[in-house]
């Protein structure tokens, strides 16, 4: 065994058939269903967009039956695989390349053959795209500045000139195979093992390229301050713009806490959680780590993400205008006593206040199944202080 078809050979035994594209089709559909928000616009940094190591896992276990431990034993075997060479060193990449191949020469009927082998390059070209994407946008702009950078884009970008990012990847797999391609006669005979990772790296370049280009624009948008207001951060709630003047540090944390509250490995912070029972000693530690689950599993959806981002920007805002942010900027115990405070006082007066409070309310009683005043009370004071400071230690 010494190429990269030998290796591939040994180890992708799935059957190329109708059956497997059409696997990989609904494999495709789904992902794209999922991340239709970006894929179907040509925009940038406004959602997120990631290609997960469960859907890696799904590909490479469930459709190909093979563990990419084993594959990567053999890699030794194989000179034109340099291990730290990220992506041409890649199982998955380099299945699904393989693929390609085998799609290609299969006897299948021309337009199976050729919708199999755009799907997967589709999902290369995605998932390529994701991981740039998510590198460069550790925290997500407003739609309106993204909308903004699209605009700026002459029609020297084949991303403007064919709308979207679907149509994009279309237009760049269709590249990929065709006859005029340098890639083509690789794609048949499947080697030299330079030539197939050439196609690899030529792929992931382009995409690439235009990415970084497109993230220039961004840039400079950004810098002129097209779309943004000058003195605070953009919020965007239910399609509406409203302009929040806080500081530049405060709007980190509070898009940052709307990113990691996605994962429940990042949002449920052990410090955090002992901290909030401590200042509520009626609050029972499982019923708000219930809820952190809840808002963690559902983080997507717009009413939870309106709920923290509305009650984070309410939070901040108030103690700006009680001066307290400027006085205790550091004092998280001060600041956590007076968020305490605003929440827990029968005198509260403001709408604001009380609509955050009702929200909090009936999320503590979906999720904990209580109707014991008291401790729907415990609960939905709970998680208000803990995503005040949960955003705090991300300042």
């Amino acid at each position: 065994m010494k190429t990269i078809k030998q290796l591939l050979e040994k180890h992708v035994k799935v059957k190329v058939d109708r059956a497997l594209a059409v696997q990989i089709r609904k494999f495709k559909i789904k992902f794209v269903s999922n991340n239709s928000e970006i894929l179907g616009s040509g925009l940038i940094g406004h959602v997120d967009l990631f290609f997960k190591t469960s859907d890696e896992n799904y590909f490479l276990n469930e459709i190909l039956d093979i563990d990419p431990v084993d594959v990567r034993k053999d890699y030794k075997y194989i000179e034109a695989i340099e291990p730290s060479w990220k992506v041409t060193s890649d199982v998955l990449n380099l299945c699904w390349i393989y693929l390609v191949h085998r799609f290609n020469v299969s006897s299948l009927p021309t337009h199976v053959k050729k919708q199999a082998m755009v799907d997967i390059l589709h999902l290369y070209n995605f998932r390529t795209l994701a991981a740039i994407h998510s590198n460069s946008f550790r925290y997500l702009i407003s739609k309106q500045i993204a909308q903004a950078t699209y605009e700026k884009l002459s029609n020297r970008f084949i991303l403007k000139r064919v709308g979207d990012w679907f149509k994009y990847m279309d237009y760049r797999a269709t590249k990929t195979l065709s006859k005029k391609s340098s890639h083509f006669k690789t794609l048949k005979k499947f080697g030299p093992d330079k030539d197939v990772l050439k196609i690899l790296s030529d792929t992931q370049g382009r995409v690439r390229s235009t990415f970084i280009l497109y993230y220039k624009e961004f840039l400079k948008v950004k810098e002129q301050g097209a779309g943004i207001g000058s003195d605070g951060m953009e919020v965007i709630i239910e399609g509406e713009a409203s302009i929040q003047a806080i500081n530049s540090p405060v709007t980190e944390a509070v898009s940052r806490t709307v990113k990691d509250m996605r994962s429940i490995d990042d949002f449920l912070d052990v410090e955090v959680l002992k901290a909030t029972v401590g200042i509520f000693p009626s609050l029972t530690e499982h019923m708000l780590v219930q809820t952190i689950e809840y808002i963690a599993e559902h983080a997507k959806k717009k009413k939870i993400k309106e709920f923290v981002t509305r009650t984070l920007i309410h939070d901040y805002k108030y103690l700006q205008e009680a001066g307290d942010l400027q006085e205790h900027g550091d004092d998280l115990p001060y600041l956590s006593v007076k968020i305490r405070g605003m929440y827990t006082s029968s005198r509260t007066t403001t709408d604001e206040v009380r609509e955050i409070r009702d929200i909090a309310e009936k999320l503590a009683r979906k999720v904990t199944g209580r109707v014991n005043k008291q401790a729907i009370a415990s609960v939905r004071n709970g998680i208000l202080l803990y995503l005040f400071i949960f955003s705090f230690k991300r300042k």
